[in-house]
């Protein structure tokens, strides 16, 4: 990889009150555990992952997701990084989808895997 590119984790792998969760599935504790061990399971994925410039990275941070949308699209012209246009969300959801998505475009692009 390129040494001015970085991996960014559009969740972050610290995430904070930016990253809530939805308050209707919260409901007791247990259902928080779960949503935490689903949400961790997602952090290091595919789906989750995306490249950026050196300092794109480091102004992203543990930052909201509308807010790291807006520097992607002002900031990275990689074509990975357009599926973020249209996301008004970013779950578990949203990162299990992309990450079939970019599965099944390398299994197109590299059908020997």
């Amino acid at each position: 990889m390129p040494e001015y590119l970085w991996t960014e984790h559009v969740l972050p792998q610290e995430w904070t009150d930016e990253w809530p969760f939805d308050e209707d599935e919260t409901e007791s504790a247990i259902d928080e555990q779960q949503l935490n061990f689903d949400r961790d399971t997602k952090l290091h994925t595919l789906g989750n992952l995306t490249l950026v410039t050196d300092s794109l990275n480091i102004s992203m941070g543990n930052k909201s997701f509308s807010t790291k949308k807006k520097q992607l699209e002002k900031h990275s012209s990689l074509f990975l990084n357009r599926w973020f246009r249209d996301q008004e969300r970013w779950t578990e959801v949203e990162i299990r989808e992309r990450g079939n998505h970019l599965a099944d475009m390398a299994v197109e692009i590299w059908p020997s895997l």
